[in-house]
């Protein structure tokens, strides 16, 4: 009777564009005539040592285990490893990728007004899905629109819904469902 290894295809993970609010499934066909003892995947992020998560058994001898979320500009190596009802060990060729952070669509937001006499501004984003508006500032002409003296208005980090109102007057950046929630800073909250 056959004694050798288990064999491992079509080792594959998704999302295939990874980012730092994914955890990654990866997912490989696993087949041995002495039958799958277990199955993992291994994974190490950067230069770190191997980390190992089970794999659990589906249909038509296919595997699926999970890389749980990792920190913008990751590099994860991965492989899997199946043991056979014999202890035999196999392990798959190494894959890898790399995290990264979804570039924001600056072009979804759109400048909707902006109140020079009494500073302020709104903002809508126009899109159907979140964008990440960290580190976002507000300038006319290289200037703040705040004071030519002042700080800019930079806005808060972290996603702006879609099809979300934001406003802003000097003091604070309020997030509204409506525009009229905003506008001439009425109900704003």
């Amino acid at each position: 009777m056959y004694n050798g290894p288990a064999t491992i295809t079509n080792v594959a993970f998704a999302p295939s564009t990874v980012t730092p609010d994914d955890a990654v499934t990866v997912t490989a066909t696993i087949t041995s005539i002495q039958g799958v003892a277990s199955a993992s995947v291994f994974y190490k992020a950067n230069s770190g040592s191997y980390v190992s998560v089970p794999m659990t058994a589906g249909s038509n001898n296919s595997y699926t285990g999970s890389i749980p979320k990792q920190v913008d500009q990751t590099n994860i190596a991965f492989y899997v490893n199946a043991v056979t009802s014999k202890g035999v060990e196999n392990k798959s060729a190494e894959k890898t990728y790399k995290v990264g952070a979804i570039p924001p669509n600056y072009a979804a937001i759109i400048l909707n007004e902006v109140d020079g006499n009494t500073k302020y501004v709104e903002l809508f984003n126009n899109s159907a899905a979140p964008v990440n508006i960290s580190g976002m500032i507000i300038l006319k002409n290289t200037v703040s629109l705040k004071n030519a003296d002042s700080p800019n208005w930079a806005v808060p980090n972290r996603y702006y819904s879609a099809g979300k109102w934001l406003w802003h007057n000097q003091m604070q950046w309020l997030y509204c469902n409506s525009r009229p929630c905003c506008h001439y800073y009425r109900n704003c909250g």
